[in-house]
Parts: structure tokens; sequence; C-alpha cells
């Protein structure tokens, strides 16, 4: 069984060709997928649960703007779900509760208590509250003061690749 709750493996990964094989296989007897919208990988599945999109639900996001910024938001809900789709979370849970492991899953915590948890792990809790993220919807991670000492990327392969070899079996760029 194969279920996916990102059904775009065969536009977003390298030989999506062998991966169509593999779903092909009589060794997969069924295959569930969640997804806003009937593409990709959704094309294979024996049921698609339709889920909501970013704008139909709460949730809390990083935002790289570009490689150069980083911007922690907080999304709040546009619109209400369209016709019957759920949150990717709330459709675990409703297979959960069918099979007797609600409980366990959730661990009896609502959505907006599993985003204060993460929110408190994620290390910026000690800079910002979640509170003033709510009121403020968003948090722009500063700049490190020292980031003109950092050396970008690879320089140090770039400037001396015997001394600091690539994880790669040679220690150099591989194609």
């Amino acid at each position: 069984m194969i279920w996916t709750d990102t059904p775009c493996w065969i536009t977003c990964w390298n030989d999506s060709n062998s991966y169509i094989k593999a779903l092909r296989s009589p060794k997969i007897e069924f295959m569930l997928a969640q997804h806003p919208w009937l593409e990709n990988d959704c094309l294979f599945a024996d049921i698609i649960l339709p889920v909501s999109t970013k704008f139909e639900e709460e949730d809390i996001a990083v935002d790289n703007m570009g490689g150069q910024f980083y911007t922690i938001l907080r999304e709040k809900q546009c619109i209400e779900p369209v016709g019957e789709s759920k949150s990717d979370y709330e459709i675990v849970c409703m297979i959960a509760e069918k099979m007797g492991l609600l409980k366990e899953y959730t661990e009896g915590k609502t959505i907006d208590e599993w985003m204060r948890h993460g929110f408190s792990k994620s290390g910026i809790q000690d800079i910002i509250t979640y509170e003033e993220l709510e009121e403020k919807d968003y948090w722009v991670v500063p700049t490190d003061p020292d980031w003109k000492k950092q050396k970008p990327g690879m320089r140090e392969f770039y400037e001396d690749p015997e001394n600091h070899p690539l994880k790669t079996p040679s220690g150099k760029i591989e194609f």
C-alpha cells in the first residue's frame, strides 16, 4: 500500500519513469492520495481524498525570500474549506479515529496546540513570543551580525579542493 500526501513525485523528482513503473507493479495493491488537485501521482490512486489549500487553513510557515531573507509567517485562514476538503491533519485524524488510534496520533492536542508546540521547539521562541507572532503575522529573521566572517557555500572547496573534499567518492564534484 502507498499512502501519499505529497503526490508530485512524477514531476518533482528525478527518474519519474522508474517511479511510474514501480506504481504499476502488481506488488502495490492499493494507493491512497491526499491532494487538492487531480494531478501527477493522483492519477494512479485508488482513492483520492480532497485536501484543503493553504488558503483554507491556519498554519505557520517559513518563507525563504529567494535565498536572501527568511521570514516566519502566521498563515491565517482566508476562506472556508471548499466542498468536502479537509486539512492533511484532519484527514489523518479521521483515519486514525477509524483505526482506534486517534488519541495516540494527536496526543490529545488540537491543531493550534500543535502549532504552539512546533513554535516552542523552533528556536525563535526566545526572540519573539507566539502571541507577538499572532499579532504581527510575520517575523523577519535578522541577519547574523558577523555574516561577513562566514565563507559562502563551497568556498573552502573552491579554494583548496584537496584539503576540503566533498562527501563524494572522489571528494570532487561528480556528474
